[in-house]
């Protein structure tokens, strides 16, 4: 057998290759069993009876090396820094950040109606400001971080409450005109059958394109981005609670004055957005809490009505106003005031992961050119397909787009605005609320093809429902913009405007 000296030779010699300079321990890609070693040496000829006479020296060379690991795991921890404490910014901070994005997107908004210029400002900020932050990373760097690092309080603030700033066009949506009860149930089919359909190929398309762009050995692993801290829900909605008691008994006393109502529905909008977060995580994924947002505020201002004697349609219609007297505005409008700003704040999402998006640009371009011609002639055929009314076949097919290019759309079909409108929101509303479920059921894990996807289909609000996914929201945010940007060029195109009326109307 093997002499026993040189066993524990070899033992003495392989453990003592594990430690260099200053007793940081090598990670080897291989692990030496010393049972195993002893299994060996005694399989190969060595005798019961010499074992037996060497388990003095094992107990020894076990003991040292037990002592050497208590030494290593001493050294690692006090060799090991402790991590760096999470630096949350002051409310200065934060109230500085966002008056630097609202300030930015109201500067937008007043060079475009200056210059009259008919395209969301806000989705125009977005992209100027990540390519200016990009522009910036290559010629000064510091700059880029120093631009980003002001403005990131007041996003990581919007990031929290971003979904809850789309709520008001959901519960104004009850005053929104409905087509005919005969074409009604085939406008939901168009909608939901046109969405999953856009959703899913959108997905395919990004991992399809993901394989032939990037080989498995090209292919960066994805850092996870760092999980957005969401706010006490519990505690605020103790409060919002209070102050939605508070202000209905002022508003009852007060006869209605204007701006105890605005307090009293923004309380409840935000009441039921904090009860919509405390839900269950697989009861969130049926139940978003847009829904449930949207369902308080629409139940207190029914209850108002009733206690007050005023029309339930009338306290709707004030809560969005968009009135410049700050005594006329409504609960809603003090939440879409936030929504541009929220939109410019997507830049610095995408900025932030920038090395990412970069080595996905392909999926993201070539998806968004995808979902954007499969979404306006695949609606356009889904809607003949279900023989719905020619004025249907018309609003339905600018779902996919925000609501301002929508309505630029909408003008170039000679749709009516106002159904085109409802059925833009309706679409967001259904991507919000099942877009990551289906997604999650045709197991679709891949980050970047879960926010094209998103995006692509859902536009504004099903990109704020995906808010919760920090590795996939940037992903969403710039497909939303790249797919509203060419659909709305596609149909202000007169051939292709025309080619879409023939699929939708017939003569093709």
């Amino acid at each position: 057998g093997v002499p026993r000296v040189f066993e524990e030779r070899v033992l003495t010699v392989i453990m003592e290759s594990c430690f260099v300079g200053g007793g940081t321990f090598v990670q080897r890609s291989r692990r030496v069993s010393v049972d195993g070693l002893r299994g060996k040496a005694w399989r190969s000829g060595g005798s019961k009876r010499s074992s037996l006479r060497s388990q003095p020296a094992r107990c020894a060379a076990e003991s040292q090396l037990l002592q050497k690991q208590e030494v290593l795991k001493t050294e690692v921890v006090e060799d090991t820094p402790p991590p760096p404490p999470v630096v949350q910014p002051s409310k200065r901070q934060v109230l500085t950040s966002l008056a630097l994005l609202i300030a930015t997107d109201k500067a937008l908004i007043v060079l475009f109606r200056t210059l009259n210029i008919q395209f969301p400002a806000s989705l125009f900020g977005m992209l100027a400001m990540f390519g200016t932050l990009l522009a910036l990373d290559v010629v000064r760097p510091e700059v880029s971080t120093k631009v980003a690092g002001a403005y990131q309080p007041g996003v990581n603030f919007l990031a929290k409450w971003l979904a809850v700033c789309f709520a008001p066009s959901l519960v104004v949506l009850p005053l929104a005109p409905m087509p005919a009860s005969a074409d009604l149930l085939r406008t939901v089919c168009v909608l939901f059958l046109g969405w999953a359909i856009s959703l899913l190929s959108a997905a395919y398309v990004a991992i399809a394109l993901q394989k032939l762009s990037v080989s498995e050995e090209e292919e960066e692993v994805l850092t996870p981005a760092a999980p957005i801290v969401m706010p006490p829900y519990r505690k605020l909605a103790k409060i919002l609670g209070a102050s939605t008691a508070g202000t209905f008994l002022l508003s009852i006393a007060s006869s209605g004055f204007t701006p105890f109502v605005a307090a009293y529905t923004l309380s409840a909008t935000l009441l039921g957005f904090c009860l919509g977060n405390l839900l269950n995580k697989d009861v969130k994924k049926i139940i978003h809490p847009l829904i449930t947002c949207t369902l308080t505020a629409l139940c207190a201002i029914f209850v108002l009505a009733q206690a007050s004697g005023v029309a339930t349609a009338g306290l709707l219609a004030g809560y969005i106003t968009r009135a410049h007297n700050i005594l006329k505005v409504g609960g809603g409008d003090l939440l879409l005031s936030l929504l541009g700003p929220a939109v410019v704040s997507f830049a610095f999402q995408m900025y932030s992961r920038k090395k990412i998006m970069k080595q996905r640009s392909l999926e993201v371009i070539g998806a968004s050119f995808f979902a954007s011609i499969f979404g306006l002639f695949g609606t356009a055929f889904l809607a003949r397909l279900f023989n719905a009314s020619a004025y249907v076949r018309k609003f339905l097919i600018p779902r996919q787009l925000t609501a301002p290019l929508a309505i630029r759309a909408a003008e170039a079909l000679t749709a009516d605005i106002g159904l085109c409108l409802s059925v833009v929101v309706l679409t967001g509303l259904i991507g919000a609320n099942f877009g990551r479920l289906l997604l999650d059921i045709f197991k679709i894990r891949d980050p970047a093809a879960r926010g094209i996807a998103t995006g692509a289909s859902s536009h504004g609000l099903g990109t704020a429902a995906i808010a919760a996914e920090p590795d996939a929201f940037p992903f969403a945010a710039i497909t939303m913009a790249l797919v509203g940007l060419i659909s709305s060029l596609l149909v202000l195109t007169p051939p292709v405007r025309i080619l879409l009326l023939r699929v939708a109307l017939g003569g093709l």
